[in-house]
């Protein structure tokens, strides 16, 4: 589930929030002072920085995919797994939680979402993407199910307690 197996990463994620062709038009030449340090993608290939951008939101999807060298990639959505896109623009599928899924309570979550989630995950990962999920309940059960799932990065407010549920789940056998 990592971009780069055996490499330790920091992925910063940018939320475009407008024009996402004019933010880019800045943030590219900015993004290529650092280059140093980040993830150098091309049409075929990635190789791993101290740190990989990934722009989401109001993403510059054309602009980003011509050029030959950037130093971020792009944010896909669910049905970004359906036409499959190159991993080297988009490494990482992102959405909304809900439609896609009901929302479930600590006794679980429903079977059919779960094998859902399951199929989602696994696509993400055959396809060499890592997948997330944003707007779900931010509670320890939640977090267990998206674990479990094989869910790659786990949206939060409480940074704290996730600490604390990860480690826990490392020390168990």
């Amino acid at each position: 589930g990592r971009i780069f197996p055996g490499v330790a990463e920091f992925t910063l994620l940018i939320d475009l929030k407008q024009d996402a062709a004019a933010t880019y038009d800045v943030l590219g030449p900015l993004l290529e002072r650092y280059r140093d340090v980040l993830t150098r993608f091309t049409d075929t290939n990635a190789t791993p920085g101290a740190v990989t951008v990934i722009l989401s939101g109001s993403r510059p999807i054309e602009p980003v995919k011509a050029a030959p060298e950037r130093w971020c990639a792009i944010d896909g959505r669910l049905p970004d797994l359906e036409s499959n896109p190159s991993p080297f623009l988009m490494p990482l599928v992102s959405d909304s939680w809900r439609p896609t899924f009901g929302w479930f309570t600590d006794g679980g979550m429903p079977a059919a979402d779960r094998t859902r989630l399951e199929d989602l995950v696994r696509r993400a990962h055959q396809q060499g993407r890592r997948i997330r999920f944003w707007g779900l309940q931010d509670q320890e059960y939640v977090w267990r199910e998206l674990d479990l799932a094989g869910v790659d990065l786990i949206n939060t407010d409480k940074l704290v307690e996730l600490r604390k549920f990860l480690e826990s789940r490392k020390s168990q056998p």
